[in-house]
């Protein structure tokens, strides 16, 4: 799935029980989680909905307890692994078997860093995932692309930009 595509999905509130979400274009990277986040997760609910984990301080274990967890109060809970490349390679394993027969009352977003996505893990992580890659933006290659963030970013904000403004800020910028 492209970028554009995971953005759109999420406004229609048809959210994935798996996300894997690489690359180097954090800012993006960041933006989709929160996004996923905003639409699974009622502001004042977060402390029974949210858990948000990292590659370096978790393990399998707690991944598998917390995405087992029944909501509370809602009907998904949302739990984030960022840099999921950080896990040991069999801890990884273990969150990959889950991704691939997921519960369907937690939304579970794994990130990371550009990663060989051709590796017998990676791969399928890709398969059982909703999987997005964000390449970093490049004016002469991601005009369409930069545009249509812009535009998402205005409309997030309340506001509207002109095709040409649009196009005016990525030329000067």
């Amino acid at each position: 799935v492209k970028p554009d595509e995971l953005f759109a999905q999420i406004k229609k509130r048809g959210i994935a029980p798996v996300y894997f979400l690489s690359g180097d274009d954090e800012f993006s990277k960041e933006e989709a989680v929160q996004q996923l986040i905003s639409a699974v997760v009622t502001p004042g609910d977060e402390a029974f909905s949210l858990d948000l984990l990292n590659g370096d301080d978790t393990d399998a274990t707690t991944v598998l307890t917390l995405v087992a967890t029944v909501p509370m109060l809602t009907e998904k809970r949302v739990v984030v692994i960022r840099s999921f490349q950080r896990l040991s390679p069999k801890e990884r394993e273990t969150i990959v078997d889950y991704a691939e027969q997921p519960t369907a009352t937690t939304c579970l977003i794994l990130t990371t860093p550009r990663v060989d996505l051709r590796t017998k893990l990676y791969a399928r992580l890709g398969k059982a995932a909703e999987s997005v890659v964000f390449y970093p933006m490049a004016p002469e290659r991601d005009l369409v692309r930069i545009l249509t963030w812009l535009r998402r970013r205005a409309e997030h904000a309340r506001k509207r930009f002109s095709k040409e403004a649009a196009q005016a800020l990525v030329e000067n910028v």
